[in-house]
């Protein structure tokens, strides 16, 4: 009997305990959530000094044989409630043996791997850079929020020129205009160009698909529709375009892979993720499909 009462008096004790530990956490959560509640309004630079800087991977880009690591990384220092913090972009470099420091560059819209060199389309504008040095090139036919690729004939842009989609192919003498394939195509955010040869494929999203369409240099000649898992990416290697959709989320993560070659797609080949990771960028790297899969803390 006196056994059963001492448990009894335990199991009382833990739960005071367990309630008091309870309380002591909600009593701290409430206390510094209306702390920085009252820093916000009251000095938003002492929160802004709080905060840590931090960056996420947004692209990843392979040439030769070297990694382009795109960054954007939100700056606090200096802000306050009349200067918000400040968005930045910064590369680095793999070479296979070490990561080079963050360089801070110019925001861009779009970037694409060709041979040697990486192409960043902005409003108006391009930039190369192959390592080393930078070049830039105007054209106002690049329009804004661009989407580009770069082939064989010049130069292929998809943007919005007077509030209106517009692609075209910039070459070293004039500006070809492009009819679009889909009138229903209105958005850029979503779009991707290849250029593979001559042609350039075309990539958008539609209501619940992946649309692709392909232009042989006269006209559209094909197009397919692939179910929408999540992001995708489309490459090209080799003179064939590589289809890497991912779903990092839910009951299976996984990549599926489509190659473009000869005039057909093949059947997808299905790849799971293992592990957790909250971004998973396809790229193609030593001639080779890769992946790169940034963790919460790198």
């Amino acid at each position: 009997m006196e056994q059963s009462l001492d448990l009894e008096r335990e199991k009382k004790k833990n739960i005071r305990i367990a309630i008091g530990v309870a309380a002591f956490g909600i009593g701290a959560f409430m206390a510094l959530y209306v702390l920085m509640f009252a820093l916000m309004f009251l000095s938003p630079s002492t929160m802004f000094k709080i905060f840590p800087d931090f960056s996420w991977t947004e692209n990843v880009m392979g040439v030769n044989n070297k990694l382009f690591i795109l960054s954007k990384r939100v700056d606090f220092k200096g802000a306050s409630r009349e200067n918000p913090p400040a968005e930045r972009t910064t590369l680095e470099t793999f070479d296979g043996k070490a990561l080079s420091g963050p360089v801070e560059i110019p925001s861009f819209a779009s970037v694409s791997p060709v041979k040697d060199k990486l192409y960043f389309f902005s409003e108006g504008l391009y930039r190369t850079f192959d390592g080393d040095k930078w070049e830039e090139v105007k054209n106002t036919a690049i329009g804004s929020t661009p989407a580009g690729a770069v082939g064989e004939e010049g130069i292929w842009v998809l943007s919005t020129v007077n509030k209106k989609p517009f692609l075209a192919l910039l070459t070293t003498h004039d500006v070809r205009q492009v009819p679009l394939p889909d009138s229903a195509l209105t958005t850029i955010c979503t779009t991707q160009l290849v250029s593979a040869g001559n042609g350039l494929s075309l990539f958008w999203k539609k209501e619940k698909s992946l649309v692709w369409s392909e232009y042989d240099g006269k006209k559209w000649v094909r197009t397919a529709s692939f179910e929408d898992i999540g992001q995708y990416r489309a490459l090209a290697l080799d003179n064939s375009i590589l289809l890497l959709q991912v779903r990092e989320f839910g009951d299976r993560p996984k990549v599926m892979m489509r190659t473009y070659r000869n005039n057909a797609w093949s059947e997808p080949a299905t790849y799971e993720l293992r592990g957790f990771s909250f971004h998973t960028i396809p790229m193609v790297f030593q001639n080779a499909p890769a992946l790169y899969r940034q963790e919460l803390f790198r």
